[in-house]
């Protein structure tokens, strides 16, 4: 099969953008794919096999960059035999490839996993999109037979326990934004500090966008404001390829996000962390067993800090057995490899 693969950005160097490249190239290896041809609006770093092309179609303004998409696209239809196209996250690219899938009946097939579903992405599910794919159930929810969830996608082998020194205490990464409920966070180490007199140390990997900015100035006067300057640490943002190493060196990782799974939260299972969580998608992937130690409730500060008082009561051997069960449930359910095979079998029973 050939597919055009659409995307926002291919670069190896930007921390939310990377997993792009991993889930192209495992699209390429897989052994009914003969070739990928990827459109995107910006293309960076990457490196990625010989049945991969890569075009990126953004020029200086929307119309420009309209008409570059079309024109590419439609050279490539006349020159290949295309069996679908791939939209990979946001973008209007399902109504954009509308009159395509209807005049060449080529399906259009989407990944995405977001609890918020606004009227455009409503309106793609509804008359675009063949097939939606998500993580998990409540990662996309509207009640279609066409939305499919297969788990999250994660290089386990990129991703796994290291032997290296855990220096660090608490760690989380993702965007500094008011949905990561970092603020929340902030509080609970309050709690921990006045109830227990611990101040565990907790860094935060990521950037805030720009509608983000007053949320991070908040955050930061809030850390001030509390004393822990020196214990609650904004690193900025990291490079992908860097996280690894990182997580490896933290003992606890913290998830109480409102968002869908977050592929960073599996990256750490998948490292072998403990992932203390709130997050209803984040909850539905754990084990029974793990989640009484692990899952908080929301909106109770008190317990949310005893819980976490309490993770870190355990032994390191503890601690590190509850990782292993996470990384279990990631390299059944949520490898890049199973992943990308539940995908073709999907589309190859809808084609």
């Amino acid at each position: 099969m050939k597919c055009i693969f659409i995307c926002q950005e291919v670069d190896l160097s930007r921390p939310i953008q990377a997993t792009a490249v991993t889930w192209i190239r495992e699209f390429a290896c897989h052994q009914d794919m003969e070739h990928v041809f990827v459109f995107t609006l910006r293309a960076g770093e990457f490196s990625l096999p010989d049945n991969v092309t890569v075009f990126s179609f953004q020029q200086q303004h929307r119309v420009g960059t309209l008409i570059s998409f079309y024109a590419q696209i439609v050279h490539l239809l006349r020159s290949h035999h295309i069996d679908f196209f791939w939209v990979n996250q946001g973008g209007p690219y399902p109504v954009l490839l509308l009159p395509l899938k209807l005049l060449l009946h080529k399906p259009i097939f989407h990944w995405k996993a977001h609890p918020y579903i606004g009227p455009a992405m409503r309106f793609y599910a509804r008359f675009c999109d063949t097939k939606i794919f998500t993580s998990t159930p409540t990662a996309f929810p509207m009640p279609l037979k066409k939305v499919c969830a297969v788990g999250q996608g994660i290089d386990t082998t990129q991703f796994r326990p290291l032997n290296v020194e855990k220096t660090g205490d608490l760690v989380t990464v993702g965007r500094i934004a008011a949905s990561k409920q970092l603020l929340e966070i902030v509080e609970i180490l309050k709690v921990c500090d006045e109830r227990y007199g611990i101040r565990y140390r907790f860094d935060i990997y990521g950037e805030a966008f720009e509608k983000d900015r007053a949320y991070q100035e908040a955050l930061q006067c809030r850390i001030a404001q509390y004393g822990l300057s020196s214990y609650v640490t904004l690193k900025g943002a990291i490079r992908h390829d860097q996280l690894p190493v990182t997580l490896n060196t933290y003992r606890v990782f913290l998830n109480f996000s409102k968002t869908a799974l977050d592929k960073a939260v599996v990256e750490a299972m998948s490292c072998g962390l403990p992932v203390l969580t709130s997050n209803p998608c984040t909850v539905e992937i754990f084990p029974a067993d793990v989640a009484s130690l692990l899952v908080v409730p929301q909106e109770n500060i008190m317990q949310q800090a005893e819980m976490l008082h309490a993770l870190f009561s355990k032994s390191e051997a503890e601690r590190e057995t509850l990782g292993k069960r996470l990384r279990e449930v990631v390299i059944q359910q949520h490898s890049v490899e199973g992943l990308i095979e539940k995908i073709v079998k999907e589309i190859k029973n809808t084609s």
